[in-house]
């Protein structure tokens, strides 16, 4: 691999912090006028490119590194008979949701229907005579017309 220039190594130490190709350039000490050509020139470079793959694959394997200790913390938590049951219980949660068995969050939803008062009043009707009731706009048998 073809060794990286101060900039270009700046370059890529920007862009790894902000994931944006025109500032990460900008910083690294290009012109600001041009920093987009630049940015898309530069990351077209196969150096370049090589660099940021070969970082971001430190940055994952860090973070894997780092999951691993902080869930063996927590289970380090959740088997401490000196900690608090809250404390346990949320640890043993909090294992439980990273795999993958964390409860579904409400969800609450609002539906409007829209109905034409013929409509109304037939389901009105409807459910009144359902339970025993007479009819919006029928008279009563004993009344005189």
């Amino acid at each position: 691999m073809t060794r990286l220039s101060p900039r270009q190594a700046r370059f890529v130490t920007e862009y790894l912090k902000s994931d944006n190709a025109t500032q990460a350039a900008i910083a690294a000490g290009y012109g600001a006028a041009n920093a987009d050509v630049t940015a898309a020139r530069l990351l077209q470079r196969r150096q370049v490119r090589e660099a940021l793959d070969a970082a971001k694959g430190d940055l994952f394997a860090l973070f894997r590194q780092e999951a691993y200790a902080n869930l063996k913390t927590l289970v380090a938590i959740r088997d401490d008979p000196e900690a608090p049951a809250s404390v346990r219980l949320r640890a043993a949660q909090d294992l439980l949701d990273r795999a993958g068995y964390k409860p579904t969050d409400h969800v609450e939803t609002t539906t409007s229907v829209a109905f034409t008062q013929e409509q109304n009043t037939k389901e009105m009707n409807t459910l009144l005579e359902a339970l025993g009731f007479q009819p919006l706009g029928a008279m009563p048998e004993n009344a005189e017309g």
